[in-house]
């Protein structure tokens, strides 16, 4: 069973060939619409007009018996009133009458102030008064004074480097790319260079500056080799949008705004279209399919009737964004499948994966399964080539990753933390659903790192405090003891060397009567020698003086 996207209704394809109302070339250029409705093509086989109301194509080049050109690589275009201006490659400018299909004027380059600068145009722009034909070559711009007629060096804008695209704003602002963004005003008598930097780098000077658009909104658009590129007309506050924002490429050849304000973006990867207001971009495999994917620079058109013409490789798209709706059924998205070290998870009651991943809301890993992988499929019945993808990861990522060609996203050695995975798909046609998948992801630290691991360390803390504390409070009790000791000691000291010296003192005191009465007793003794029994009572009292004397030296001793 096939299911075929009603979207593609909005888009018709001409395919460029031999027959006669087919359109010829295969890389178109620029596209302009006349007063009739009817659309012009250059391209690099010629001039091609298409009739919008019987749908065929007239071709016009150096052969034909109508508007013989002077050349078939045709790349700057534009159209002043019943004038076609068209730029052929080293072959100068010719001058269309659309009316009667002839070519009624040709320029080339000379040596005259007043003459064309180059052969080789690069753009072609009719200002909004109607006076002049500003022309972008590769030698740098020229203005062309429908009055005078002649052409002047535009000498408010560099020389001598190709201009891929000229416009001009509602304030008169002539805008011109090149290597930069220039412009350049006359009546307020201003001009110079807008710098578009990234970092402090100008991004502008690349091989591929090639498209320049005011917004209805005065905004500039610009395509180039480094993204899509808004400059604001008030502050000149510059967005660059790449593929991070879900461009298929970062080099943009070609813009084109619709009536509703959207844009048309031709990047070397493809169509696609782009809201500014919601800053999304919706890719429509449609025109993949149609064009092969290869695309021209510059070629894209809207048509007063809002018709957007893009320019392919194999011949012109026809879009009508009005028929373009998002489609009623937003394709369902699962996530179908979750892999850790490149193993697959499957249902386990006491695993990691307790139920089908189509209904699992929250998954946790232990730190040594941090490396996964996860699977997210959109069910629709049309064809999945036409289904991208956006995913981040809340705790990780700030903005959404655009993906494209792949349907999982791989993650390596995150953090211990709590995280919310959330992917969201496009329709087959391209636009973005309301269909956002989220699935809560813990991942748990080791157990040195669990909140029951910092109990522990608290618990042991707070137990070698407390014992740092007794320990503490028991070396201080030692402490005290030891000091009231030697205290207690040194006060016994002292009360012992005062009673010694009390005690020497007072010996001292007994010792001199002591030995005062020897000498007496001695001569007493002699006096008496003649009384035996005195003598006998003084031998006794010298005796006696004698003993104490020696008493009282051995205490003192």
């Amino acid at each position: 069973m096939s299911y075929y996207a009603p979207v593609s209704s909005a888009f018709e394809i001409y395919t460029s060939g031999n027959s006669a109302n087919s359109i010829k070339g295969k890389i178109f250029t620029n596209i302009v619409e006349d007063a009739k409705g009817d659309i012009w093509i250059s391209g690099d086989n010629g001039l091609n007009r298409f009739n919008t109301t019987t749908r065929q194509f007239t071709s016009y080049s150096t052969q034909s018996k109508t508007g013989r050109l002077s050349g078939v690589d045709l790349l700057g275009m534009g159209i002043d009133s019943n004038k076609l201006w068209i730029g052929a490659w080293r072959q100068g400018i010719d001058v269309m009458d659309i009316n009667n299909e002839k070519v009624i004027k040709h320029f080339t380059e000379g040596p005259g102030i007043h003459d064309l600068k180059s052969n080789r145009i690069m753009s072609i722009y009719p200002d909004a008064d109607g006076r002049i034909i500003w022309v972008g070559t590769t030698q740098g711009i020229c203005k062309y004074n429908k009055l005078t007629r002649q052409f002047t060096t535009a000498n408010n804008f560099p020389q001598l480097t190709p201009y891929n695209a000229i416009a001009q704003a509602a304030d008169g602002t002539i805008w011109a790319l090149c290597h930069g963004l220039f412009f350049y005003n006359a009546k307020q008598k201003l001009q110079g260079q807008l710098k578009i930097t990234v970092r402090g780098e100008d991004i502008l000077p690349t091989g591929i500056n090639s498209a320049l658009i005011i917004a209805r909104d005065g905004n500039l658009w610009l395509g180039t080799g480094n993204g899509l590129i808004q400059v604001n007309a008030k502050n000149t506050n510059v967005r660059i949008f790449t593929t991070r924002n879900g461009l298929p490429s970062n080099i943009v050849t070609g813009l084109v705004e619709d009536d509703d304000g959207g844009l048309w973006v031709t990047t070397a990867g493809g169509v696609v279209f782009f809201d500014p207001r919601t800053q999304t971009v919706t890719n429509y495999q449609q025109i993949k399919e149609f064009s092969g994917g290869q695309f021209s620079y510059i070629g894209s058109y809207k048509a007063r009737n809002g018709y957007v013409y893009i320019g392919t490789q194999s011949g012109l798209i026809r879009i009508n964004p009005r028929l373009i709706q998002q489609a009623g059924f937003t394709p369902p998205l699962y996530i179908t499948g979750i892999s850790v070290q490149n193993k697959r998870l499957y249902i386990n009651k006491k695993g990691i994966l307790k139920q089908s991943t189509l209904v699992t809301d929250d998954i946790t890993f232990t730190y040594d399964q941090s490396s996964f992988d996860i699977d997210f499929a959109a069910l629709t019945y049309a064809s999945l080539e036409g289904v991208q993808y956006a995913y981040k990861m809340e705790g990780l990522d700030k903005d959404w990753h655009y993906i494209k060609g792949r349907d999982n996203v791989s993650f390596t050695g995150l953090p211990p933390g709590n995280y919310t995975f959330k992917v969201k798909s496009t329709s087959s046609n391209g636009m973005w659903q309301q269909n956002e998948r989220a699935l809560r992801i813990t991942i748990l630290g080791p157990f040195y790192t669990t909140i029951w691991a910092y109990l522990i360390y608290i618990l042991v803390l707070v137990i070698l405090i407390l014992l740092s504390f007794r320990y503490y409070k028991k070396r201080l009790a030692q402490k005290q003891k030891r000091t009231t000791l030697l205290y207690e000691i040194q006060k016994e000291k002292e009360i012992y060397a005062s009673k010694t010296e009390f005690f020497t003192h007072v010996i001292h005191e007994i010792r001199a009567p002591v030995t005062l009465l020897k000498a007496p007793l001695e001569m007493a003794k002699y006096d008496s020698r003649d009384l035996p029994r005195t003598q006998k009572y003084l031998t006794i009292m010298e005796e006696g003086v004698q003993r104490a004397i020696q008493l009282i030296n051995q205490l003192l001793t």
